[in-house]
């Protein structure tokens, strides 16, 4: 899998939030979940649909609202490249 980067995450993130617009630039990296909307139950949806895109299981402990969009892109991409076990 190649490195997902933030601007990779918007359609994902916009599908997890119920389809509200958000920039597509690198500008959201710095910017929590929580000030885009995201309540337990939107992370619960991204995780979600993270897996169903990237085939990656983030667990849900790792995101909250206050996990910035950039941190969920290190996530995915530091998860997608450890062994997987069994």
């Amino acid at each position: 899998m190649t490195d997902i980067h933030v601007a990779d995450l918007v359609p994902v993130l916009q599908k997890a939030i119920g389809g509200v617009d958000l920039p597509g630039t690198e500008d959201i990296g710095h910017i929590q979940l929580a000030d885009l909307g995201f309540d337990s139950l939107a992370v619960l949806e991204l995780l979600d649909a993270i897996q169903q895109t990237w085939g990656v299981a983030l667990p849900s402990e790792a995101v909250d609202g206050t996990t910035s969009v950039a941190a969920v892109a290190s996530l995915i991409n530091e998860t997608a490249q450890q062994p997987k076990v069994g």
